[in-house]
């Protein structure tokens, strides 16, 4: 039976908020877990954390991070990795002395962290370059599938596809009030949106 190290944290907390919970093991040099097993874990912890974290220590200050949600690997986890770094510097007297440690990634490359835990109780990261993409629907399309009006939509700003750890399509809004009275039916949104970024 394998023996590893769990944590659940919050990432973001302050006084006013409980945070973005995320799931993190910590595996050590040697230590490793099949995809199946990584897979099996995210989805126990579904309805609990958006994503679990797999984290192996490389020596020194490297690490290489994973991520899963419930259904599959996600290229990249920001409140993550946030969480999972700043627990494990937080806990190590040696890693406490480091300001800068390197996350490497599968899919975003090598990310830098940023330790700043003496001067401010956080931590940074870079984020993976943007990659801009052409958007891959029409506005028709968006707007059929957010279940929103066409003419909400503000044309003085561009729609923009960009893929900065996740896919994201921004959508201009005209007015505060059209942005919070929109309601996509969450099935119709989920399918369209692994259609749109696939």
């Amino acid at each position: 039976m394998k023996t590893i190290e769990y944590r659940k944290i919050d990432a973001f907390t302050s006084d006013n908020s409980l945070g973005n919970p995320a799931a993190c093991i910590y595996l050590n040099v040697g230590q490793s877990l099949t995809e199946d097993e990584m897979l099996n874990i995210a989805k126990q912890h579904k309805g609990f954390v958006s994503e679990v974290v797999y984290c192996t220590a490389k020596g020194g200050a490297d690490f290489d991070l994973l991520y899963y949600s419930s259904e599959c690997e996600v290229p990249f986890c920001g409140h993550g990795t946030i969480a999972c770094m700043y627990s494990l510097i937080k806990s190590s007297l040696e890693l406490l002395k480091l300001s800068e440690i390197n996350i490497h990634t599968r899919t975003k490359g090598c990310l830098v962290l940023y330790n700043k835990i003496a001067e401010q109780d956080a931590v940074y990261i870079s984020a993976p370059e943007p990659i801009h993409s052409e958007v891959p629907v029409s506005l028709d399309v968006i707007a059929e599938n957010l279940g929103i009006e066409k003419a909400v939509i503000n044309n003085d700003f561009s729609v923009d596809f960009i893929d900065a750890g996740n896919k994201t399509l921004i959508l201009p809004i005209k007015t505060l009030d059209n942005e919070i009275n929109i309601f996509p039916n969450e099935r119709i949104l989920k399918d369209f949106s692994l259609r749109a970024c696939s």
